[in-house]
Formats: C-alpha cells, structure tokens, sequence
C-alpha cells in the first residue's frame, strides 16, 4: 500500500473561495495556507477542503486565521507568464481545525 499524508499548520494568506454543491459535485473551499519556517522564510501550499466541512466552515476561512489541516498531498505544476513550469504542492483535506485569528495574536495551536 502506498499512502502520503500530512499535517499543515499556518495561517491563510486571504480570504477562502467557496463553491457550491452543484449536482454530484460536493462544495469546495480553496484556500493557501502560509508556513513560515526555521530560516525566515515561507512554504505555501494550496489547499482544497471539501464537502459537509467546506459548507460549515468557509465563512470563518479569512485571511490571517490559523488552521491545521490533514489530508493527501499532491505535486503539480502550472505554466507561469514567461512559460515557465512553475511547481507547487497541493492538499485535499476534509477536515479544518480553526485556531487564532489574525488580530488577537493569541495561538492555541
């Protein structure tokens, strides 16, 4: 069996986009979340949450909140303005866990 999953924890860079349930379609939240590292710098992983939670939990998705999520991760690319393949790392997640807002300062993760 292979398997790859991981644990996230950061804050998101704006506001989730939200999409409705259309059909056999569940909604979707989509969303980066931003991961300052050891060295000052950042890793930014886009995120897709899906189903009941996307529904329950994207009005409270907005720019500068702490979130852990789990979920599968997976590699992609996409072609910049210059035509260059830009790589970049995504993770389907079904479930959101909210920490601090971005303005109390406070981290109860």
């Amino acid at each position: 069996m292979n398997f790859a999953r991981t644990t996230i924890i950061g804050r998101l860079a704006a506001d989730a986009k939200f999409f409705e349930k259309k059909g056999e379609q569940a909604a979707m939240a989509s969303f980066r979340v931003i991961v300052n590292t050891r060295k000052d710098e950042t890793q930014s992983f886009d995120v897709q949450l899906r189903g009941e939670a996307a529904e329950k939990t994207h009005e409270y998705l907005k720019k500068g909140k702490e979130v852990m999520v789990e979920g599968n991760i997976e590699a992609l690319t996409y072609e910049d303005k210059d035509g260059n393949a830009v790589p970049y790392i995504r993770l389907y997640t079904w479930n959101v866990n909210l920490g601090a807002d971005a303005k109390n300062g406070s981290d109860p993760v």
